[in-house]
């Protein structure tokens, strides 16, 4: 099993400016793909700090990734890095500057003069194809370990990453046989989900994980060695089982709204949203998904009582009587957005996001869904959100969903 190295770049990674999703990205790949992660580092932008630690890891790892600082800037510094550690000087590579040109070209762009550094790659290494950004990826060696440098960007470092390291890396020496599962939950606690799996992540192989985000959590598998397709198979088959309903999705990029989204065309329904604590987060959600224009045609987001009463018809006695994040308020919003589709289904949202509870003494994270199913009853559900503003939307989004996706499969 060949060991990986991940080497962070920047200073606005290192100072916690910008998340570092390329290394959890990375990392995640590496280790689906058969390798080890033995070390994850972040270092800033200065030439010396980089040299330090490109020559460290490479000592101790058969790879390194390196992610950042490939650049038209002076702060870009990754390569020049990677030539002070090889021992030889940058030099202007035409395979490099095929790539730098051919972006600018398919953006009707003409290059500055301080683009053509990222055509500079150190003498006796090879420029890697970038198709998503003006910047080539670099692949040589520092003693025996490979060193790959891959651009900063996450969609540019995850294409170039795919296309052009994994296969050289691979032709390199064998990977161990591996398979990883994953089963993307929605509508119980993490603590929930762990507890009907736990003989399994108590198990050493294949190992078994559970990770919160923000309102769904994951089950997470992984089998290593001969025979992992089937171990790790036969796992996921028991983990759905054991989760029944709360199981969304067994594919990686496929989540609530995917499944929300699926459910809707497989039955030819419509669907409508009136939001308030969300802000119009559950229609956005949606329209993530290739294909929502056929299930879903536009939605409202109704933030204060006259608008809630204006546009969806909810009785200004009832907002007076029983406020506005109630239960009753919401089940008014659905019926109302379901009448001004039109739509088969509607699902509306309020609460209070925070800070602190709303002028009714409302507590700060209450929020409840409603969804409306021409010809069935509404159904409205409470929920309690112990988390700040933002996740809390999110949380709230997802409930949302959730309550579209178990009233559509009540439907049978």
């Amino acid at each position: 099993m060949p060991s990986v190295a991940i080497l962070s770049t920047g200073y606005e990674v290192l100072r916690g400016y910008t998340l570092n999703t390329n290394a959890s990205w990375l990392a995640r790949r590496a280790t689906e793909c058969g390798a080890r992660v033995t070390s994850v580092v972040t270092v800033g932008d200065g030439i010396e700090d980089l040299a330090r630690e490109l020559r460290r890891l490479a000592t101790h790892a058969d790879c390194v990734l390196v992610t950042g600082g490939l650049g038209p800037t002076e702060d870009d510094r990754t390569r020049d890095a990677l030539a002070l550690v090889a021992g030889v000087h940058l030099v202007k590579d035409p395979r490099a500057r095929a790539v730098v040109d051919d972006y600018f070209r398919r953006s009707a762009r003409k290059p500055g003069p301080t683009q053509w550094r990222q055509a500079l790659v150190p003498e006796g290494m090879e420029p890697l194809r970038n198709p998503e950004g003006t910047a080539p990826g670099i692949a040589g060696r520092v003693g025996s370990a490979l060193v790959f440098l891959l651009p900063g960007p996450p969609r540019e470092m995850r294409s170039v990453f795919e296309a052009e390291v994994l296969p050289r890396w691979r032709a390199l020496g064998p990977f161990d046989e591996t398979a990883a599962r994953v089963v993307w939950t929605a509508g119980a606690p993490e603590s929930d989900v762990a507890r009907p799996i736990e003989a399994y992540m108590r198990a050493d192989e294949p190992t078994v994980g559970t990770h919160p985000d923000d309102g769904e959590v994951a089950v997470r598998i992984l089998a290593r060695g001969p025979g992992a397709a089937a171990r790790a198979d036969a796992v996921l088959a028991a983990t759905c089982q054991a989760l029944g309903d709360h199981v969304v999705s067994i594919e990686e990029e496929a989540r609530i709204q995917h499944a929300v989204v699926a459910l809707l065309a497989q039955r030819g329904l419509v669907v409508t949203t009136a939001e308030s604590v969300t802000g119009g987060l559950v229609a956005r959600m949606l329209v993530e998904v290739p294909g929502a224009s056929r299930v879903f045609r536009g939605g409202l987001v109704v933030y204060s009582d006259r608008w809630k009463a204006a546009r969806l018809g909810v009785p200004e006695a009832l907002l007076a009587r029983d406020g506005a994040v109630s239960a009753a308020v919401a089940g008014a919003m659905a019926d109302g957005a379901l009448r001004s589709g039109p739509a088969d289904v509607a699902v509306a949202i309020t609460g209070v996001a925070g800070p602190g509870p709303d002028d009714r003494g409302v507590p700060e994270g209450l929020v409840f869904v409603a969804v409306a199913l021409t010809g069935h009853p509404t159904r409205v559900a409470s929920h309690r959100f112990a988390v700040p503003r933002i996740p809390l939307q999110r949380r709230a989004a997802v409930a949302a969903l959730d309550a579209v996706r178990r009233a559509l499969l009540a439907l049978g």
